[in-house]
């Protein structure tokens, strides 16, 4: 892998890194928020309704479980790239890049792989 594939690789994995951060903080607050602002409402209307309780908590979680899933489906679609991205070799000889799979001979111009060249099983 060239100096700018691993630059890119190493961008991609901090960029997840900070998707997951991201995503844990987010749906924490959500989940905690709605129960706050069931406190603020209580106060000011000065009386205690369980089923408004009910349903800040019910709120908190939806929205806390849809954002954590939309975070999730963006940290996997990059963690697929960064997956696909780390197994990248080319040919020593004809600079192409080879496939996944078990290869002796690249598949473009049959030059015999070295164990460094070869792309690791799938």
């Amino acid at each position: 892998m060239n100096v700018d594939g691993e630059a890119k690789l190493s961008y991609l994995k901090e960029k997840l890194d900070n998707l997951q951060r991201k995503q844990k903080y987010v749906a924490l607050v959500l989940l905690i928020l709605p129960f706050f602002v069931f406190l603020i409402w209580d106060v000011v209307a000065e009386t205690f309704d369980l089923g408004m309780l009910f349903i800040a908590l019910i709120a908190g979680g939806t929205f806390s479980t849809i954002v954590s899933r939309y975070y999730g489906e963006r940290a996997g679609r990059l963690a697929r790239q960064i997956e696909r991205m780390g197994f990248r070799t080319e040919c020593l000889n004809c600079k192409k890049e080879i496939p996944q799979g078990d290869f002796k001979f690249c598949p473009y111009c049959g030059t015999a792989l070295t164990h460094s060249a070869q792309a690791p099983p799938p």
